[in-house]
């Protein structure tokens, strides 16, 4: 089996969990801007600042919904607000990213960068979840 390295950005206590499944399927996570619920604190990694790890990040899980109206990741289980353009910009050129609908000037990033996005929401296994 292939082990990953996945940074899991944003999100809710959902998204933790699933950092916690993927952490024992053998894949190494990295958290941002996600404070897990209190049952994973002893079994997942603390989060980082988004600055320094996403530079290095070359496979991310984003949440969905991913974007706030105002283009800002959704966090909500941490104080800060964190405009979603900023973060896909600190992604290395080619970056796997898996997350929701992305605002226009997120989608001009992904194209500009060359990250390979996938809209979960397009897929048709969880389009009518």
């Amino acid at each position: 089996m292939n082990r990953y390295h996945i940074t899991v950005l944003g999100g809710d206590a959902r998204m933790a969990w699933l950092a916690d499944a993927l952490r024992q399927e053998g894949h190494t996570v990295r958290l941002a801007a996600l404070a897990p619920p209190a049952e994973l604190q002893k079994r997942l990694p603390p989060a980082e600042e988004i600055h320094t790890l996403l530079p290095q990040s070359t496979l991310v899980i984003l949440s969905v919904p991913t974007a706030t109206p105002q283009g800002l990741l959704h966090t909500p289980t941490v104080e800060g607000s964190f405009p979603l353009a900023d973060c896909l910009s600190l992604l290395p050129v080619g970056a796997t990213v898996l997350g929701g609908t992305l605002p226009p000037a997120c989608r001009e990033i992904v194209t500009a960068r060359e990250l390979r996005y996938t809209d979960l929401l397009q897929l048709p296994e969880l389009a009518e979840l």
